[in-house]
């Protein structure tokens, strides 16, 4: 099974819409613990400038996703549309996917 490594460009993905600092506080630990574990590069919208149209965001994500060679999901990430489709794009691309569960990573069914 394949975990993640120094090499590794994850990409975080999880609710952000709705949610108290759209979800931040969540994305930048997840960032946070992963650089802690594994040394990896991190790909966080939750970097991203705020102000921005949905689609907009969504573009971005779409960009980022193209240079993940991992995706880590967030909990709550299959109550978050955004969420959902980068999910669905990263297993057609046949990204790894991992879900976010400290103290552990749960590797996801492709």
């Amino acid at each position: 099974m394949k975990t993640i490594t120094k090499n590794d460009a994850v990409y975080i993905a999880g609710p952000m819409s709705g949610h108290a600092d759209n979800n931040y506080p969540s994305f930048h630990f997840a960032e946070e613990h992963l650089v802690m574990k594994f040394g990896c590069e991190i790909l966080n919208p939750a970097r991203h400038p705020d102000g921005l149209a949905y689609v907009t965001y969504m573009r971005m994500a779409m960009e980022m996703i193209e240079r993940a060679t991992v995706l880590v999901m967030l909990p709550g990430y299959n109550h978050s549309t955004g969420a959902t489709i980068e999910l669905t794009v990263a297993r057609k691309s046949g990204i790894q996917v991992f879900l976010f569960n400290v103290p552990e990573l749960i590797k996801m069914e492709q």
